[in-house]
């Protein structure tokens, strides 16, 4: 299903569900702007986002590297499910 009609207009459900969305992001925004101003002040992306202790894990029995994490990995069972770095 395409997002846009032939003239290049979204929908009618998408431009409605497009401004829906702005308005709970505006809103959010506005809220973590007078609550949480040290959050905001960080980026709300940082604050969305999960902070991790590594850069980068590795798996101790095949050596793979994945993506962050907070701890590696000592089995490939464990890691079985996540797209390897290297």
């Amino acid at each position: 299903m395409f997002d846009k009609q032939p003239d290049g207009d979204p929908h009618s459900e998408c431009a409605e569900e497009i401004s829906n969305l702005t308005k709970k992001i505006s809103v959010m925004v506005a809220w973590l702007e007078a609550n949480q101003p040290d959050v905001f002040r960080r980026g709300i992306w940082d604050a969305l986002i999960p902070q991790y202790k590594f850069p980068v894990v590795t798996c101790s029995q095949c050596g793979g590297e994945f993506g962050p994490g907070d701890h590696g990995f000592s089995h490939c069972e464990n890691h079985k499910h996540l797209p390897r770095l290297g």
